[in-house]
């Protein structure tokens, strides 16, 4: 699990300090009135949750892969202009999974594969 938190923990500290910067495009303000519903689930590792994904109609955003770690940025539309985005970092030995609902425009899926490539 330690050999997946760290790049993943890094990923998320972008993301963190992407919304405290000053800057209109990428405010804590800004994601706070786009996002309706918002979850966290640690992965132990003996299931892959990639798999349970599959045929539920996502568009990959971002995908990477190493061996058998897997980092992975997903959306779908859903009813009334709202799109779920799926964050999946998994490996043998565990992983992170985020998934939140929200109204989120292109330009806010262009930032959030540009904060996790970087």
């Amino acid at each position: 699990m330690k050999r997946l938190f760290i790049p993943l923990a890094f990923c998320l500290m972008a993301l963190a300090s992407s919304a405290q910067r000053a800057s209109a495009s990428f405010s804590v303000d800004r994601w706070k009135g786009k996002i309706t519903q918002f979850s966290i689930q640690l992965l132990d590792g003996k299931q892959k949750f990639s798999g349970e994904l599959k045929g539920q109609r996502f568009e990959d955003l971002l995908s990477i892969r190493k061996g058998e770690d897997r980092v992975q940025l997903m959306v779908r539309d859903k009813e009334e202009g709202l799109k779920e985005v799926v964050f999946l970092a998994e490996g043998k030995e565990g992983g992170l999974f985020i998934r939140c609902t929200g109204r989120f425009t292109q330009k806010d899926l262009d930032l959030m594969s540009a904060e996790l490539k970087e």
